[in-house]
């Protein structure tokens, strides 16, 4: 009977350690498995955090890019409004200098008619065109 009893007990230690090993090869199988999915996602995580990376690096450069290109523009925009600038002023300049030759040109030739005229009129004598009570 004791032998029944140390066959049946160690039955079922044998039953036990095999459950037991069974547990522990499960628990070891799905701790790789989370293992496997956790470091799969840090993959994946860093896949996408280089891609950020990669994109913020290429809008910054693109960016720059953009920057140094409206500067251009701008500089450019100046030189041509400079140069504008300074065609204007000539032809204003230009245009002032032609108006005031004219009017000299002009007041020149009435001030020869005005000699004129007064010689005229001292070739009358001074007081022929006087009214009466002037004379």
């Amino acid at each position: 009977q004791a032998g029944e009893q140390a066959a049946t007990l160690r039955a079922g230690c044998e039953s036990l350690r095999r459950a037991a090993q069974e547990v522990q090869a499960r628990t070891q199988a799905a701790a790789e498995a989370e293992r496997q999915r956790i470091a799969t996602s840090m993959e994946t995580e860093k896949a996408s955090i280089a891609s950020l990376e990669r994109e913020a690096a290429g809008l910054v450069r693109s960016s720059r890019r953009q920057a140094v290109m409206a500067l251009r523009l701008a500089q450019e925009q100046v030189v041509r409004l400079e140069g504008t600038v300074k065609a204007e002023a000539k032809r204003s300049k230009a245009a002032a200098r032609a108006r005031l030759a004219q009017l000299k040109e002009t007041f020149s030739g009435m001030d020869e008619q005005l000699r004129d005229a007064e010689g005229l009129l001292a070739s009358f004598g001074p007081r022929s065109f006087l009214p009466e009570h002037h004379r």
